[in-house]
């Protein structure tokens, strides 16, 4: 049961990018660069670290992720925006900082710890470009992200700190951006209407 959930998992972790690559594709969606190249950097490194501490089916989950975002950092290059503002530049110093505690604690725990850390800051610029240009951003791909996360949690199996870790801030990041986006769009529509009027 739990490898059928890991599957589903990483499926949905894939298929969760699909609008995203398209409305990409269609101008719609300007991922941002720092960003997405940080989270795929980070999920190379997740995976590496849940084969070293024994992760199983939810492997398929961080596996997913990757594809994907393999796709999106690519189109981002010449179809993102962000990558030289004092925000950008922070988060990218953040990443580097994790990523050599990491090197140095030499621990799949360590890094695992480092690594969600060094997600959160450089999650900084998509939330914030989420919550003012929530038109940016497809809130469909968060919100089944996180649904994927959930079930790449579920599919651990076992009460294991180190390998319910990423799944579970996975499905807590991604859910707070679809927040934004969502709360984002309320407040321009609250706007528009009080133009109007």
């Amino acid at each position: 049961m739990f490898q059928l959930i890991g599957v589903l998992s990483g499926v949905l972790a894939l298929l969760a990018d699909v609008p995203y690559i398209a409305d990409i594709l269609r101008g719609k969606t300007k991922p941002h660069r720092v960003s997405w190249s940080v989270f795929l950097t980070l999920n190379v490194i997740n995976l590496f670290n849940q084969v070293a501490i024994g992760a199983s089916y939810s492997l398929w989950l961080i596996a997913g992720f990757v594809a994907a975002q393999v796709v999106i950092v690519g189109l981002s290059i010449k179809r993102g925006v962000g990558g030289t503002s004092k925000l950008d530049l922070l988060c990218l110093a953040g990443a580097a900082t994790g990523i050599g505690l990491w090197v140095y604690f030499q621990t799949a725990l360590a890094s695992i710890i480092a690594n969600i850390a060094v997600g959160s800051i450089v999650l900084m610029p998509t939330a914030v470009k989420a919550f003012k240009r929530p038109a940016t951003e497809t809130k469909s791909t968060w919100l089944v992200g996180s649904l994927a996360s959930a079930l790449g949690a579920i599919a651990v199996g076992k009460l294991d700190v180190a390998l319910l870790l990423l799944p579970i801030y996975s499905f807590v990041a991604q859910l707070l951006i679809y927040g934004l986006i969502q709360f984002g769009s309320l407040i321009k529509t609250a706007r528009k209407a009080n133009s109007v009027s």
